[in-house]
């Protein structure tokens, strides 16, 4: 005679993740400018102070398990100045304040991606990287090129990120 069949496996209980996913961070002077009269008037941060612009999104980064914003520019080297359209050099400080949100990840792919040059890319993904921040789209080496991006949430959800841009607006 056959043995009774043992009873099916249970399937594991579904995981779930929240995720952000935010438009560009697209750093017009008018924004750097708006964040330099913000730190005048609230003497946070060492030149600007971006919290109070952001500060009704904040809260919505910071309660996703990941959160993704699409840094649009690079960032100026060390005493250059900052530059604003048609090309752009974004204030460093902007780095510590997307960590500081609780953004994850920047997609770094896009139309403005080599504004600064091949140093420009290499420093923007160093900032984010200095900053906790992960870097999708843009890579130092063929090396980093080749190894998929993929953030695990706190519930252990696996989820890559993949990124591109059409152009590069004539560089």
């Amino acid at each position: 005679p056959l043995a009774p069949s043992a009873a099916p496996p249970r399937a594991p209980p579904p995981r779930t993740a929240t995720v952000v996913m935010g438009g560009d961070l697209l750093w017009h002077d008018t924004v750097w400018l708006s964040a330099q009269d913000d730190h005048a008037r609230t003497g946070r941060g060492k030149r600007f102070d971006f919290a109070p612009m952001f500060a009704a999104l904040a809260p919505l980064v910071r309660e996703a398990d990941l959160a993704i914003c699409h840094q649009e520019v690079p960032f100026a080297a060390p005493g250059q100045p900052f530059q604003s359209y048609p090309v752009f050099a974004a204030p460093p400080a902007i780095a510590p304040w997307i960590a500081a949100t609780g953004f994850d990840a920047c997609v770094t792919a896009s139309n403005h991606t080599v504004d600064q040059g091949w140093d420009g890319l290499v420093r923007t993904a160093d900032l984010l990287e200095d900053n906790g921040v992960r870097h999708v789209g843009t890579f130092r080496s063929p090396a980093e090129r080749r190894r998929p991006v993929v953030m695990t949430t706190d519930q252990g959800v696996r989820i890559g990120i993949v990124a591109g841009t059409y152009g590069l607006n004539g560089f």
